[in-house]
């Protein structure tokens, strides 16, 4: 018997349309002009909200997804309206603070993401490494606090800890708090897709392993967000 699996760090989430991602690729185009060492809104740092982030055993991967793709089906996920109503600062890396859109939360995405983790059980694991995240030439290590967050999501992050959002960038604390003092208009939108991402460092949705679109329309706009990625 292997007593230490080979593992994936993987991100079950929710893409947004848009709207949203309009905003968050707006702020984060800010964010980067003021403090250039954080990181992009692209392909590889996909705007997202995060539902249930865990590690799983490689091997069972497929069956990850079938379990995944179940819960999908229970869930009316395809008439599914969020609303983003604030900026905060939501912890810090290196010293910087972390900006994300906060979405209110709803019992819909609630039940989803018990029942993700009532389903992914069989499949989970504790004491992950890094060799189970997404590394670049860019970015090759994965930092402590990355590690934490996985290993601790579900007791620090579901049910009443649960606080749906969208990440959007880093910029130095006393600044980033000016910004998030500023007016926020809250924005109405619904997700395009739900996936399984392979995480990257800072729990990025790096690498997409299963995407499931709502709808035909859905496909399409999806396709649009990922062009926008490269303008």
């Amino acid at each position: 018997m292997n007593n230490n699996p080979e593992l994936t760090a993987i991100d079950v989430l929710l893409t947004p349309d848009e709207i949203i991602v309009k905003k968050a690729l707006e702020i984060n185009k800010q964010l980067m002009e003021e403090y250039p060492n954080g990181f992009k809104l692209d392909e590889s740092h996909i705007p997202h909200i995060s539902i249930l982030q865990n590690y799983v055993r490689t091997k069972d991967l497929e069956k990850v997804y079938k379990a995944v793709e179940k819960v999908i089906t229970s869930e009316n996920i395809t008439s599914l309206q969020l609303k983003a109503v604030k900026l905060i600062c939501n912890g810090s890396i290196d010293e910087q603070g972390v900006a994300v859109i906060v979405i209110s939360p709803v019992e819909i995405l609630l039940n989803f993401q018990s029942k993700l983790i009532d389903i992914l059980k069989p499949f989970m694991e504790n004491n992950g490494t890094a060799a189970a995240y997404v590394t670049s030439e860019d970015d090759p290590n994965i930092n402590d606090s990355t590690l934490e967050y996985i290993e601790n999501f579900i007791p620090d992050h579901s049910g009443s800890n649960f606080i749906p959002h969208i990440t959007v960038g880093i910029k130095g604390m006393e600044s980033l708090e000016k910004l998030v003092n500023e007016p926020f208009t809250p924005i109405i939108f619904s997700p395009v897709s739900i996936g399984v991402y392979q995480l990257g460092n800072n729990g990025t949705a790096s690498r997409v392993l299963k995407e499931w679109t709502i709808s035909r329309t859905s496909q399409r706009i999806l396709e649009n967000i990922k062009k926008s990625y490269i303008k």
